[in-house]
């Protein structure tokens, strides 16, 4: 599978670990049936300037200390056109992912939180929306549970998802 490459800082907000171990599954089954990359569940909840890892971790530890764990909910699955974003979750967003981004956004001195879309992918390709038809009929007809948020992490993107390396991981409240 042939992804485009991408490179920067991101930060993801994981599910806890069932929650994980059941998107995870579903994931895996449909990059499996799709010749594609699995990845791990997550939402991507802003890019980050550039900086040095450390000082990104030291501001991220104290953001940290103002976030309690939340629950979010999704909408029906949807396709999308950007290969990372092929089959997606959208996040009906709460008032604690709305503070959440607004605190990323204070953090960082800017508007960087992604409020337009927010989303937890099942798929990435290049697959075309009449190749993913059936596949996304066969979710839409599936329940997918809410998550609840317990991990904030730092994510270094370089080239293909096989090399995305996660540089920390902060436990929230």
């Amino acid at each position: 599978m042939n992804l485009p490459e991408v490179s920067g800082y991101i930060l993801w907000l994981l599910p806890d670990d069932l929650s994980s171990r059941f998107y995870r599954c579903e994931i895996e089954r449909i990059a499996s049936m799709n010749n594609s990359v699995p990845f791990e569940p997550h939402i991507t909840i802003s890019r980050v300037p550039e900086a040095d890892p450390q000082e990104l971790i030291k501001n991220l530890q104290a953001l940290t200390k103002n976030i309690s764990k939340f629950k979010i909910e999704f909408s029906e699955p949807v396709y999308g056109d950007h290969a990372y974003q092929k089959i997606t979750l959208p996040v009906i967003p709460s008032t604690e992912f709305i503070n959440t981004c607004n605190l990323i956004d204070s953090i960082f001195g800017s508007d960087i939180s992604k409020r337009s879309f927010p989303h937890l992918s099942l798929f990435y390709g290049n697959h075309t929306k009449v190749m993913l038809r059936n596949e996304l009929q066969a979710l839409k007809k599936k329940t997918f549970p809410p998550v609840t948020i317990n991990y904030l992490a730092l994510f270094k993107l370089e080239g293909p998802p096989s090399e995305w390396k996660m540089e920390f991981r902060f436990e929230l409240c």
